[in-house]
Order: C-alpha cells, then structure tokens, then sequence
C-alpha cells in the first residue's frame, strides 16, 4: 500500500479518536450548562464543525468511489475477472446495472408507469402538492435493475432501456488492518 493512503488512513484515525473525546467532554460540559447564550454558542460551534466533518465525509467518499471505479477499469481492460488479493484486502468487483428513474415533473407518464409496477397507489405519487410523499429509493430500485438485469428479464416499465449506465464497485473484505 502507499505511504500516502497509510498516511491519511492514519491521521483519518486519530482525529476521529481525538475529536470523538472532545465530543464526549462537551456533551459533558452541556448537561451541566444552563446558560443560553452558551448553549446557542455550543450548538453554533457544533453545528460548523458537523458541516466541516461532512465536507471531509464527502471528499472521501468521492476519493473512495475514484478508487473502486478505476479498479474496476483497469481489472476489465487487463481481463481480470477474479478477486483482487493484496496484504490489506480482497477485493472483488461489483459491477452493477444502474438507471435514470424518471421524474414526475419532466416525464409523468414513464413515472406512473413505474410507480404502478411497484404496487405504490396512485393517490401517494399522483398528487397536486408540489412536494412528493414519496419517491423511490434510487439504492433499492438499482438492485432491482441489477438483479432483472442479471436474470434475463426487461426493465420495469417507465425506465428507458437507453438510459442504462454500469456502476462499478469493489465488495472488500479486510485481510489485515492498515498499520
């Protein structure tokens, strides 16, 4: 493994320990705090950092999916259809049917369609309010799309087989811990 994914992976670690105490002591501090403006203070610092810790989250995830993607690239253009075995992991590859789920506002009628082959009723996706009551879940309608897919059989209705894209991901197993 290179230095610099060790590297991060370590200092991912111990700002998570480090930060993780400081939580732990300020949750602390605010059962026994009674002031408010302290209070709107500590929910203001709080509320920051969570934005600054989601960001980070994000530019991971992003590094993290960069990763699996080009993986998956390089196993597929080497013709390598096995496991990825390395010191840390064995990785194998995930590729997946994905879709474009069509949306009530631009294409109604592909969206009904769609609904109506899930079995959702028509008063949950076919109402005036301009905020929907429900949607569906793109995670959950993907795995739907992979396994159709995989089994030989067509697309729900609503979904243009046009607009099929494949996902590619690694499944990792640990093998030995990031030391």
């Amino acid at each position: 493994m290179k230095i610099s994914a060790r590297e991060l992976y370590k200092r991912v670690v111990s700002t998570h320990n480090m930060l993780h105490e400081m939580i732990v002591r300020i949750n602390q501090e605010l059962t026994q705090e009674t002031e408010p403006k302290e209070l709107a203070d500590y929910a203001f610092a709080l509320h920051k950092a969570a934005e600054l810790a989601d960001d980070t989250r994000k530019e991971l995830t992003k590094s993290d999916n960069l990763a699996q993607r080009k993986a998956c690239y390089e196993c597929v253009v080497a013709g390598v259809h096995g496991p990825i075995k390395t010191e840390y992991t064995t990785a194998t590859l995930d590729i997946k049917t994905c879709v474009r789920i069509p949306r009530k506002s631009a294409e109604p009628e592909a969206y009904a369609k769609l609904m109506q082959y899930l079995g959702v009723p028509e008063d949950l996706y076919n109402c005036e309010e301009e905020k929907e009551i429900l949607r569906p879940h793109w995670p959950g309608l993907m795995e739907l799309v992979s396994r159709l897919c995989a089994e030989g059989k067509p697309l729900p209705p609503g979904i243009d087989p046009d607009a099929t894209f494949p996902e590619y991901r690694l499944k990792m197993r640990q093998s030995k811990h990031i030391s």
